[in-house]
């Protein structure tokens, strides 16, 4: 649809197709992020980590703020298919993964040590 509107230089259908498409993202993101939260020791048994295993809050320490990621990786997505499929842009693709890549790096040490949010 952002292609067509593109292709139609309809610039105001481009803004709504997209903000459809990432409100769309959020709410899934959500729903997987919350449910996943809550149905995460049946989810890790389902992966074969039993209730009685001492892995299993480790890995639903692990699991649970990874969910809750998945907004943002949904809308990261979207993103990426807009710039290079609509626009033909792959710069803009670019620079958009390494800016994630940038914002993790720089959050990513913060969270583990000043945070305490480590798992290990």
């Amino acid at each position: 649809l952002t292609s067509e509107a593109v292709a139609a230089k309809k610039p105001a259908e481009v803004s709504k197709v997209l903000a459809q498409a990432l409100c769309f993202c959020w709410r899934i993101g959500l729903a997987v992020a919350l449910l996943g939260s809550v149905l995460a020791p049946l989810l890790l048994r389902l992966s074969s980590v039993e209730a009685t295993s001492p892995l299993l809050g480790p890995a639903k320490a692990y699991l649970v703020p990874r969910l809750w990621g998945t907004p943002g990786l949904l809308s990261l997505i979207v993103l990426q298919a807009t710039l290079s499929g609509a626009f033909r842009d792959t710069g803009a693709v670019l620079r958009l993964v390494l800016l994630g890549a940038g914002i993790n790096a720089v959050l990513t040490p913060l969270a583990v040590v000043l945070l305490k949010g480590g798992t290990a």
